[in-house]
């Protein structure tokens, strides 16, 4: 992440393409919003109407739809029956008003599409099931797929764009179905407004590819590193991969012993191996989300002379954050959120 206070900064300064993409509306929907005293931008610039992303988030919460939408959800992932369940139930719902097409589970679960597993647990942990392709209307109500898909040229792709020629989409954006991994249709009239853009899961080239699994624990979803683990491999490469999941880090909880971190409640038993891992550093985002790191930490050495875990509380933005010339609503939006390192359970200070 960098030098963290631009970052900071600059990721939560938005375009009006954003904002819409934020709110799952169009950006003549966003102006609109403006004009209405809804929403205030932050700048206008000869490239377009900047805003403030922490107010755009408010105002979702502020217009979200409210509980009692009917949600019809397919739980295959086979193609064909993803689209005779779309043939039975598209009739269920009114003006489409939305449509969204992910190649990764990962994107669609940070959307906010996604189910919690009540019946499965692990230690607490939850499975979490989700679509790859939600149909809305203009009520708010649903049509969930998992077997249509987009960003490659497989038989996924193919029923994504048979869905689209079924709502009256234009051939020019059903190409785009096998070019991207994440698509958003959004109705303006007669028209649709599309934004595609890639997986916000990065590429990451390692010969040990890091890897890690959503779970819901304790009311929040949570990433947890899985897979093979080398003692010496380097937090940095994973987090350079999953990064998005916690993209505003506020907190850096860090255990000396596999047993403290058990002690807390962050740890696995493997069912198969009847193998306990143990999850020595925690990090958690402002949105509540948490990125649960198998790091190697050795407890008879200060934290202080653990390169790779000290190069990692940097990499995440935890050091000096200077405010001079910056908007007081910036300022006080950063004196709000400063990032701190809390002094439990373990403190990085020797």
């Amino acid at each position: 992440m960098g030098n963290s206070f631009r970052k900071k900064l600059m990721d939560n300064v938005i375009t009006s393409a954003e904002a819409a993409e934020m709110l799952e509306v169009t950006k003549q929907a966003v102006n609109l919003y403006v004009k209405e005293g809804k929403i205030e931008s932050l700048r206008n610039t000869p490239n377009g109407t900047l805003f403030f992303k922490p107010d755009i988030e408010a105002f979702k919460e502020r217009i979200k739809k409210p509980a009692g939408v009917k949600k019809y959800k397919s739980d295959s992932g086979i193609t064909v029956k993803s689209l005779k369940f779309f043939d039975e139930n598209i009739g269920k719902l009114s003006e489409i008003a939305a449509v969204f097409i992910f190649f990764n589970d990962f994107d669609a679960i940070l959307d906010g599409f996604f189910d919690v597993e009540e019946e499965f647990e692990l230690n607490g942990l939850k499975r979490v099931v989700n679509p790859t392709c939600v149909i809305r209307d203009i009520n708010g109500d649903e049509i969930w797929l998992a077997g249509v898909t987009c960003g490659y040229g497989g038989e996924g792709p193919r029923g994504t764009k048979t869905i689209f020629r079924s709502l009256g989409v234009g051939e020019d954006i059903i190409e785009k179905v096998s070019y991207h991994h994440v698509i958003k249709l959004f109705r303006d009239g007669s028209d649709w407004e599309v934004v595609c853009h890639g997986s916000r899961l990065n590429n990451v080239v390692s010969y040990f590819e890091p890897s890690a699994e959503i779970y819901y624990f304790a009311n929040r979803l949570v990433l947890v590193e899985t897979g093979f683990k080398r003692w010496d491999e380097n937090p940095i490469v994973l987090l350079d991969k999953y990064g998005s999941f916690i993209p505003d880090p506020k907190e850096i909880n860090i255990f000396e012993t596999d047993k403290q971190a058990i002690e807390y409640g962050y740890f696995i038993n493997e069912i198969v191996t009847a193998r306990r891992t143990a999850y020595k550093m925690i990090i958690t985002d402002q949105s509540g989300r948490q990125l649960w790191l198998n790091t190697h930490i050795d407890g008879k050495v200060s934290i202080g002379k653990q390169e790779k875990v000290i190069n990692a509380i940097k990499y995440l933005g935890f050091d000096d954050i200077k405010e001079d010339g910056l908007p007081d609503k910036i300022k006080a939006w950063l004196k709000k959120d400063i990032l701190k390192i809390p002094p439990q359970p373990l403190s990085l200070i020797k």
